[in-house]
């Protein structure tokens, strides 16, 4: 996919919608970029201040528009939802996130046909399936960041109790975007098993202590959005965790939960299964069996009909 020529478009024209936008700028991803919201006063509002940025050093065309505008994008990146509550959960919002999903994916679909949608918003393994599931094509094509965004915030944290540098470790989070999230420690960086609980608890509440501050958590899952990007156009390399359509992996079917996976222009290229212990084997079926109801809640929303469980 030659990035010169590509057209990305940006739905949700929040905090995060925003830094995505002004990263995929800043990053010169594409050849046009395109942003999309309710209030389109708004949209236009940011697309024209970040368009402006290119005045300097040159960059994309970037432009608001109606979902008219985003037609031949190759990659669509979702963040419009509703968020949750203080000290609520992620899957609190489910219900009312599908039902703009219901309306919003067959219309993003009808007019790119043969896109990769990015998804972002809450529940997002939830929701990456009701995408998959609406959009009607192949899981391949339908990634959400998962748990790409806790491995950065895992691996910052575990840099500054180690001293290591955060390139150099090998941690990373599988499993459900939400509080069953599993670490892999990977090499060992001498922390005891206290240590390592306190990491985790850290990791797990990292959003929402940006949420009790009254701020949105904006800049590094707009980061892990664009890093996706940048590996679907073939510029980094190696595997990234994010939230996958499940097949049979680890004995999980028909539901998304992240794993480390290679991408490329047709999305998900690989699903890699790293080697698990009993205990962390055992946490990943126990999360998707917690999670199976939420699945089961969306097919039952978006289809009037349930999952066999």
């Amino acid at each position: 996919m030659a990035y010169k020529r590509t057209k990305i478009t940006v739905v949700g024209a929040g905090e995060i919608g925003s830094a995505i936008l002004y990263t995929l700028m800043l990053k010169n991803l594409a050849g046009e970029l395109v942003l999309l919201n309710r209030n389109r006063e708004r949209a236009e509002a940011k697309a024209a201040d970040i368009y402006h940025c290119t005045g300097l050093d040159g960059g994309p065309f970037v432009q608001s528009g109606d979902i008219r505008d985003s037609a031949g994008s190759e990659i669509v990146i979702i963040t419009a939802g509703v968020l949750p509550e203080e000290n609520g959960s992620r899957t609190d919002v489910l219900e009312k996130n599908l039902a703009i999903y219901k309306k919003m994916v067959p219309e993003i679909m009808s007019y790119s046909p043969g896109c990769i949608l990015l998804v972002l918003t809450n529940p997002v393994d939830v929701m990456s399936y009701a995408a998959m599931k609406l959009s009607a094509v192949d899981p391949s094509r339908v990634i959400g960041t998962g748990t790409l965004l806790d491995t950065i915030r895992l691996r910052r944290i575990l840099a500054d109790r180690s001293g290591t540098e955060p390139h150099l470790l090998d941690a990373m989070v599988i499993g459900e975007h939400g509080d069953s999230l599993i670490p892999l420690w990977g090499r060992s960086i001498g922390l005891d098993e206290e240590a390592r609980r306190e990491i985790e608890e850290s990791t797990k509440r990292a959003g929402w202590e940006i949420r009790l501050a009254k701020e949105h958590s904006c800049y590094a899952i707009s980061l892990a959005a664009v890093r996706v990007v940048e590996a679907i156009l073939g510029r980094s390399e190696g595997p990234l965790p994010v939230s996958v359509y499940l097949s049979g992996q680890y004995g999980i079917k028909d539901m998304y939960l992240s794993l480390p996976v290679l991408l490329g222009s047709r999305g998900v290229t690989n699903i890699l299964e790293p080697s698990l212990t009993v205990a962390e084997a055992s946490k990943l079926k126990e999360s998707a069996e917690e999670l199976e109801v939420f699945f089961a809640q969306a097919d039952k929303y978006l289809f009037d009909y349930g999952k066999e469980t």
